[in-house]
């Protein structure tokens, strides 16, 4: 991701919102200023009431203020009319909500193509946008599905999917995570924080939650209308974080080569206790058991050559391919693995996950071939 403009790319000057008027006025802006760069990665926090809804509206062009400016790219979004800031919110800006809001009997696909349509783009230009953008999130094998056929994570996605598959500058996401369990919001978090990072689009997340704004560069907190704190977490922990993730991807090499070479020192890799194989038990309880452990799942190849990391609040996670195969069947999938730093500063892996690809899946029983 190439470094920051000099100019911001969203700007906040002296920006208030009243609602209503005399004594049933309400303000729920009061003279806010911000400055957003291209490329950050934003949680607005704040209690109810605190105005960081109406600071998330205005940012999307779903409101307008009271006074004040709002620039976007150097434009005065504030002078924009009706039309204008519709156009403004459908070719560089893209929205998530809390309640994923797709049309039940439609595909995933065509969920992901409903923002090309209002655009005129042709039939084979919007599914080919489409697919890279379900590839993106993760959902390849999945684009003919209906939302009553996915998980409350993989319709999240499939939201993610459609809010950028125009290619916006901005992704606004409103409690992207609020409906979802612990587990399912840390993979939507991480894979917001790889758009960010990969793709470059700047991500404003307004969230309750302090464990999911951790995945956030910046925090700004609102209350009684006002801006009371902006953080920026990662500026100062850039070394170490680039460190750090030397490390976690060294040492997801050297994972992958002790599993190759069915040797001892793949076990160390494991946080003995943390780390659970099966049905609860922890690693430590398969040591004694490697032999098995190894002469029953022959067949699993790892890929290394493209791993990624990604930090989280408290550990790191790394992803690559990873590949199954066996005489009667072949899948790959992306596998992922958490690390965190134990008491003898050194990361071991305390969870894993695996999602297979279902288009990449080959049954050849008959044949007995890969």
């Amino acid at each position: 991701m190439s470094s920051a403009p000099a100019t911001p790319l969203i700007e906040f000057r002296g920006i208030t919102k009243t609602y209503g008027q005399g004594q049933a006025a309400f303000q729920a802006l009061s003279g806010v200023d911000l400055s957003i760069r291209q490329g950050e990665f934003l949680a607005i926090m704040g209690p109810s009431g605190s105005g960081k809804s109406t600071a998330m509206n205005i940012l999307g062009c779903l409101d307008t203020p009271s006074t004040g400016t709002y620039l976007f790219q150097g434009v005065h979004v504030e002078d924009l009319d009706r039309n204008q800031r519709a156009l403004l919110r459908r070719h560089y800006l893209g929205f998530v909500f809390q309640g994923f809001n797709l049309l039940a009997r439609t595909s995933a696909q065509e969920n992901v193509e409903l923002p090309l349509l209002y655009r005129g783009e042709s039939p084979a230009a919007r599914h080919q946008a489409a697919l890279d953008a379900l590839a993106l999130v993760g959902l390849s094998g999945w684009e003919h599905h209906t939302p009553a056929e996915l998980s409350g994570g993989q319709q999240q996605r499939v939201a993610i999917a459609r809010a950028i598959v125009t290619r916006p500058l901005v992704l606004l996401a409103d409690e992207p995570t609020g409906n979802l369990d612990s587990k399912r919001s840390h993979e939507i978090m991480e894979l917001l924080v790889r758009l960010n990072q990969e793709q470059g689009i700047t991500v404003l997340m307004v969230t309750h939650e302090p464990d999911m704004a951790d995945f956030a560069r910046r925090q700004i907190r609102f209350r009684d209308g006002r801006i009371i704190a902006d953080e920026v977490r990662l500026a100062a922990d850039a070394p170490r974080l680039k460190a750090e993730a030397k490390e976690v991807v060294e040492a997801t090499q050297a994972w992958g080569k002790a599993w190759a070479e069915r040797s001892e020192a793949f076990f160390g890799f494991h946080d003995a206790e943390k780390f659970a194989i099966s049905e609860g038990q922890p690693f430590a309880a398969f040591r004694s058991q490697k032999e098995r452990l190894f002469k029953s799942l022959p067949w699993i190849q790892v890929t290394l050559s493209d791993i990624r990391a990604l930090p989280g609040p408290d550990y790191w996670v790394t992803y690559f391919v990873q590949v199954y195969r066996s005489p009667t069947l072949v899948s790959q999938g992306v596998k992922r693995l958490y690390w965190q730093r134990g008491a003898d500063d050194r990361f071991r892996i305390i969870g894993m996950e695996y999602e297979e690809s279902p288009t990449l899946l080959a049954a050849n029983a008959k044949t007995g071939k890969a």
